[in-house]
């Protein structure tokens, strides 16, 4: 062993993976069985099983395939609450999901959570990259381009790992406009699928406290100008409950046209009976009157004549 001849390596212990044995075997079963995964799941629906059909193919960030009917029904399922789910459905994701365990998948929240897939080189039944026609078999790995722009009819062109490697993003523009953050890959192995998901369920909820600290916010808001508008409204001598309307309309109010063929007259006392005969033509000519009222009429001309 030392190289001063006195020892044969023939013992079994020195041999290269000799103590290894079932472990090394297992280990060879277990990629086996994660490749045969790979490739059924590049052919299949991951919530029903289904064979893909081209132009109908969508996947989710974790990078698994659907058919976009199932992914509709799965939502308004979940929507009508036909199904419940579990921790252990939601532990077990990473198998392949049938009946009540479309629900186990929780970052799936809409439609805009999942994204077109197209295999433009040999369909969904012998996929290949349209750059290095390496067989996107599910082993080999490989990416959706999600373009800038979603109405690019290059949207979703599947590319393998190689042509992402070798020729470089900005190469590659042809299938985009992208970017490298908006590729998604496919068919990732369990240790991958778990980060991933760890990352992504991190990030949504953020995004959803963000949202609920926008709603509370904004319901605070409009509870406070609720509240600076009753107590003005009390302020100013109205009753409790009644809302001033807004300075914006009071402006309205003051500045509306004012209808001019509506004069109103100024009111006027009635006249005595003594002055309006002074104006009556009748006491000039004595008729229909009694003596008394000629004579006060006489009186009330001599009067005025005097004075």
């Amino acid at each position: 062993m030392g190289g001063d001849g006195g020892t044969i390596a023939v013992n079994r212990r020195y041999l290269r993976a000799a103590n290894l044995g079932a472990s090394a075997g297992d280990s060879r079963v277990a990629l086996e069985d994660e490749r045969a995964s790979q490739s059924y799941a590049m052919k299949h629906c991951r919530i029903s099983s289904s064979p893909l059909v081209d132009n109908e193919i969508v996947c989710c960030d974790l990078g698994f395939l659907y058919l976009k009917e199932k992914v509709v029904n799965m939502l308004l399922a979940r929507r009508t609450g036909t199904g419940t789910k579990t921790e252990t459905e939601t532990e077990t994701e990473t198998e392949t999901l049938t009946g009540s365990q479309q629900h186990s998948l929780p970052h799936v929240r809409n439609l805009s959570d999942v994204y077109p897939v197209v295999f433009s080189t040999g369909g969904v039944n012998n996929p290949t990259c349209p750059v290095t026609n390496t067989s996107l078999n599910g082993v080999q790995p490989c990416f959706v381009v999600r373009c800038d722009d979603p109405t690019t009819p290059s949207n979703g062109t599947v590319l393998s790992e190689k042509a992402i490697k070798e020729i470089g993003v900005t190469n590659l523009q042809d299938y985009g406009p992208f970017q490298v953050a908006n590729i998604v890959k496919l068919c990732m192995t369990k240790e991958e699928v778990n980060a991933k998901r760890t990352a992504l369920m991190e990030k949504q909820n953020e995004e959803k406290e963000e949202n609920e600290r926008k709603k509370r916010e904004k319901r605070e808001k409009k509870e406070k100008k609720k509240r600076k508008a009753e107590a003005k409204t009390i302020s100013n001598g109205g009753e409790m409950g009644k809302v001033l309307p807004p300075s914006n309309t009071k402006k309205k109010l003051k500045s509306a046209p004012v209808d001019v063929a509506v004069v109103v007259q100024p009111r006027v006392p009635p006249k005595s009976a003594a002055y309006q005969s002074i104006f009556n033509t009748d006491s000039l000519r004595g008729e229909n009157k009694t003596a008394g009222q000629k004579a006060n009429d006489l009186f009330a001309c001599s009067g005025g004549r005097r004075y």
